[in-house]
């Protein structure tokens, strides 16, 4: 059945436990009742009213509690990092990542997501709990500046070395912090962090066009020189999506990675 409901279902049993300002799940799976791939990511936003360190503890204990549940039909694993992270994870069941984006309240929530997220999330997502976004957030009107989310040379100073930067709250004796982390990544991380900045930035230089296919890229775009490249990418994501990463040369995509972002930089800079 590959069914989602009883994953939701569950989920919301928890969160009514704690005061949150909205929750809910965005990104592919924002509507989907079932699962498609043999690996998905379903990703949960969640904003906390007020989170001290010991709700942070119970609520994360709560999580890996229910994921270490029996089931059937899915092998379920948390994942409270913030960032394009994915674990090497083998099983004869599909694999779902619950992935976490967490935050101790509305107003640092709205600091740090940008634009065109705001503008993605607010097409596609399903609501948990509390109030639903739009009425938290105004759907923004995107311009070239807002395509890349993240300073370009940050970008490409990721993908030029073997480690990984994420975010994750922690629960410390002075309250709730969120800290930076550099670690050495897995080769999936490796790929899904190229892949993600490729697709995410080509995605938002559609999204001015108010369009999310990445298979139209060369159609509205046709003067971006990389614009073939696109389908390269959605394959390599493909392969994540199945966990088939085995024949990929994590430095060739790096390089292809690296190589189509300067380009898209300098076309984007170029757009009024």
């Amino acid at each position: 059945m590959n069914d989602l409901k009883p994953i939701i279902s569950s989920l919301k049993k928890i969160l009514k436990n704690y005061d949150l300002t909205t929750s809910f799940i965005f990104g592919s799976l924002a509507n989907k009742d079932k699962v498609p791939h043999n690996f998905n990511d379903l990703d949960i936003l969640i904003v906390f009213k007020e989170l001290t360190s010991s709700d942070l503890k119970k609520f994360k204990k709560e999580i890996r509690q229910f994921c270490s549940s029996k089931n059937s039909e899915f092998y379920i694993f948390p994942e409270f990092r913030g960032g394009p992270v994915k674990k090497d994870v083998t099983s004869n069941k599909k694999i779902i990542q619950l992935h976490f984006s967490m935050w101790k309240d509305l107003e640092e929530l709205k600091t740090t997501v940008g634009p065109t997220q705001w503008f993605t999330i607010l097409r596609n997502y399903q609501h948990l709990s509390g109030k639903k976004i739009e009425l938290l957030v105004e759907n923004p009107k995107l311009k070239p500046k807002d395509i890349f989310e993240w300073p370009f040379q940050s970008c490409l100073d990721v993908l030029s070395t073997n480690k990984l930067s994420y975010h994750r709250l922690c629960a410390t004796k002075k309250g709730v912090i969120r800290r930076r982390y550099i670690v050495s990544a897995s080769k999936k991380e490796h790929l899904a962090t190229s892949i993600y900045y490729v697709l995410q930035h080509t995605k938002n230089l559609l999204l001015t066009k108010n369009v999310e296919d990445l298979s139209l890229l060369q159609k509205y775009f046709p003067k971006f020189s990389k614009a073939k490249e696109i389908s390269y990418f959605i394959t390599i994501k493909e392969k994540l999506r199945d966990n088939d990463v085995k024949g990929i040369d994590k430095m060739v995509v790096r390089k292809r990675a690296i190589n189509y972002l300067t380009e898209l930089h300098k076309f984007v800079s170029r757009l009024k």
